[in-house]
C-alpha cells in the first residue's frame, strides 16, 4: 500500500478510503445509483472534499 494511502486511512479519514471511487465501485456491483449526487464540499481540502449523497438501490 503506497504511504499516502496508509496516511488517509488511517490518520486523516478514519478509515475511509479517499481514493475510492464509490459510486462506479457500487454501479459495478448492480446497483441503480441514479439517485446519488456528487459534490465538493468548498470547506474540505481536496483530496477530501469529494462527497457523494443519496440513496443507491440494489437492481434485482
Amino acid at each position: 500500500m503506497p504511504q499516502y494511502r496508509k496516511i488517509t486511512k488511517s490518520a486523516l479519514a478514519c478509515g475511509c478510503q479517499l481514493t475510492r471511487d464509490t459510486g462506479s465501485l457500487l454501479a459495478d456491483h448492480d446497483f441503480d445509483i441514479s439517485d446519488l449526487r456528487r459534490w465538493r464540499h468548498p470547506k474540505l481540502p481536496g483530496f477530501a472534499g469529494d462527497l457523494l449523497q443519496g440513496v443507491a438501490t440494489r437492481n434485482v
